[in-house]
């Protein structure tokens, strides 16, 4: 089972419904109790449709229409969707191959981290963008930025890209891509 792909529901209606009912059990009591307590200070008999006290009446009335109300709705089942979210976290890495002149061959490897786990679950597989911006000083000898696109990466065919850069600082801007969501990482490195 997979928690961060599966959908969870939790049906609310029995909760929700005796819920409501003790609270109306209670509102109810406590209506009682009040009429109870006016009909003994009161002593003269008040009575309202058909020889019956009219309150009694009506709040015997509206207890037992909230009670179909609630019964009524709760027919239609009521969830709370939860998704969980994957945490995504790219180590970057870079080293000098080889060097000629001002001229660096540099290896750049990524390494997607999913809640914890190198390379996410079996299976899973990441689009991964490189961007690589020079600094402005690195940017006036003549270096551009290069970009380089990796399809369907994973544990068994890893992220590598090497490419030929001029000494100097660069700001390294990674997105990686998995099932849909993309995650992005940005490093200043010196080369």
């Amino acid at each position: 089972m997979n928690l961060l792909t599966d959908n969870f529901t939790i049906n609310l209606s029995p909760l929700s419904l005796v819920a409501f009912v003790v609270v109306l059990v209670l509102a109810g009591l406590g209506v009682y109790a009040f009429y109870k307590s006016r009909k003994e200070k009161s002593s003269r008999q008040k009575t309202g449709f058909l020889g019956k006290p009219l309150l009694q009446f009506s709040a015997l009335f509206i207890m037992l229409a909230a009670v179909a109300g609630v019964y009524f709705l709760s027919e239609e089942e009521t969830g709370v969707l939860i998704e969980a979210e994957k945490q995504v976290k790219i180590e970057i890495e870079h080293k000098v191959l080889s060097s000629e002149g001002n001229k660096r061959t540099v290896q750049f490897r990524a390494t997607p981290i999913v809640d914890g786990d190198a390379w996410g679950a079996e299976g899973d597989r990441f689009d991964i963008i490189w961007n690589i911006r020079p600094s402005a000083e690195v940017e006036s000898k003549g270096q551009e930025q290069v970009d380089f696109f990796e399809v369907s990466k994973s544990s068994e065919d890893t992220s590598e890209y090497v490419t030929t850069l001029l000494s100097g600082s660069y700001s390294l801007k990674l997105i990686v891509s998995i099932e849909g969501e993309s995650f992005e990482e940005i490093k200043d490195i010196e080369i």
